[in-house]
């Protein structure tokens, strides 16, 4: 199996990539924007007691939260959409498809993505991800339950 995707499929990976850094550079300008909206709405003294310094922060970092959250279930929210539109097509074609989600968290590949996402920003050709994000060997499947129940 060849670690080259089809032009067309790298390509849509290239879309992806710079549309998740627009999705990621408008949630650091957000909290920026928090952070500004703070400083001049609400520091308007030269001095201030501990508790009132404290009631900003706590204010600012609720703010902060917010914007963080909202921002990170929209990404997963587009990504589980991205991801099934992927199985829908390989279901459609007849075949199957092994995932191995451990595997997004190894540190090693996720910094060949960040180099190669680095690559992205010159006007040369673009190069392919050469990080192997395939699964080696089969994973076991385990039954989730459904959405909203527990299991003991």
């Amino acid at each position: 199996m060849s670690d080259v995707l089809q032009q067309n499929h790298a390509d849509a990976l290239v879309e992806y990539v710079r549309w998740l850094r627009r999705k990621r550079e408008g949630c650091v300008a957000e909290v920026a924007a928090e952070f500004k909206e703070t400083r001049e709405m609400r520091l308007l003294e030269d001095m201030y007691s501990k508790e009132e310094v404290e009631s900003i922060l706590d204010g600012l970092l609720a703010l902060v939260r917010t914007t963080i959250k909202k921002d990170l279930q929209t990404s997963m929210n587009s990504t589980v959409l991205l991801v099934k539109q992927i199985f829908e097509q390989v279901e459609k074609s007849g075949l199957s498809v092994n995932t191995d989600i451990m595997s997004t968290e190894d540190g090693k590949l996720l910094k060949e993505v960040e180099q190669w996402e680095n690559s992205l920003t010159g006007g040369g050709p673009v190069p392919q991800l050469k990080a192997r994000a395939s699964v080696s060997k089969p994973v076991a499947k385990v039954s989730l339950g459904a959405v909203g129940q527990t299991q003991d």
